[in-house]
């Protein structure tokens, strides 16, 4: 009997020690997988200020005054004074290192074209324009990071023809058709909607915040019926239907094919079933 329990608590250590090693492991894919988003979000956030950057800076090279005078009819706060001191100084910055680069260039080329040896100078003379471009290339970036808020706040160039002010400043230009004229107070479809029971606001605001709202009754219906439908719609193109309770009991049974049941299951899981009053 010792020895039999010994032998089960053996094999017990070493369930828990492969449960710990499989989901260590799983953490470490996870977090892999965390950081490579994590590392394309902030590339994609980098390339979008770089557009947005030289799409300011390009607003900033036409007319001066136009620019202002659009800001002022968008009624736009951006400090423009700052903004162009600070295109002044990136400008600057950037010519001077685009002449160090060509510098760096012709460098490279004589220090290729000498004997093998004899380029000690050429040597130093690279390594002291690569400190100056990287040193610079640190202070555009800076230069960038102080640009970039205020590029942002930059409007789009109103059309001359674009009324300045209110809503009591709108221009019709033409309109099309009759206005219908209704003999009862017309109402929006929030207004329809709540009526009738279809849509719960109040709930939905405390839970997610303002502008969401639950279906309820039979909106809820309508909205089940349709997920049927599509179902029924998406039997046609697969093998068979997976219950997503399933997919974890057998390691290699999540396939592809049962991926048509995900949107029922996002839709069915929020339902809550309420008695009735």
């Amino acid at each position: 009997m010792r020895w039999r329990s010994l032998v089960q608590d053996v094999l017990g250590v070493r369930a828990v020690r492969s449960g710990l090693w499989r989901s260590a492991r799983q953490l470490s894919i996870s977090l892999r997988r965390y950081r490579r988003l994590e590392d394309e979000a902030h590339e994609v956030r980098e390339r979008l200020e770089r557009n947005i950057l030289r799409a300011g800076l390009r607003l900033m090279k036409g007319d001066r005054a136009a620019l202002e005078e659009n800001v002022r009819q968008r009624a736009v706060s951006v400090d423009l004074e700052k903004l162009y001191q600070l295109q002044s100084e990136y400008f600057g910055l950037n010519g001077h290192l685009q002449t160090l680069r060509q510098q760096r260039n012709i460098n490279i080329h004589a220090q290729s074209k000498v004997m093998r040896g004899d380029g000690n100078e050429h040597v130093e003379k690279g390594r002291q324009l690569r400190d100056e471009i990287a040193e610079l290339e640190d202070q555009k970036s800076v230069l960038e990071r102080a640009m970039y808020p205020l590029v942002s706040l930059l409007p789009n160039t109103s059309h001359p023809l674009s009324p300045v002010g209110g809503y009591e400043n709108v221009k019709v230009i033409r309109t099309h058709g009759n206005k219908p004229v209704f003999d009862f107070p017309v109402r929006s479809h929030v207004d329809i909607a709540e009526s009738l029971g279809l849509v719960d606001f109040s709930s939905a605001a405390k839970a997610s915040g303002r502008r969401f709202y639950y279906l309820t009754g039979a909106a809820a219906l309508l909205e089940l019926a349709l997920v049927q439908y599509a179902m029924h719609k998406a039997c046609g193109k697969v093998t068979y239907l997976l219950s997503h309770q399933c997919t974890h009991t057998h390691r290699h049974t999540h396939t592809l094919k049962d991926n048509v049941s995900t949107s029922a299951r996002n839709l069915t899981e929020n339902i809550i079933m309420l008695p009735a009053n």
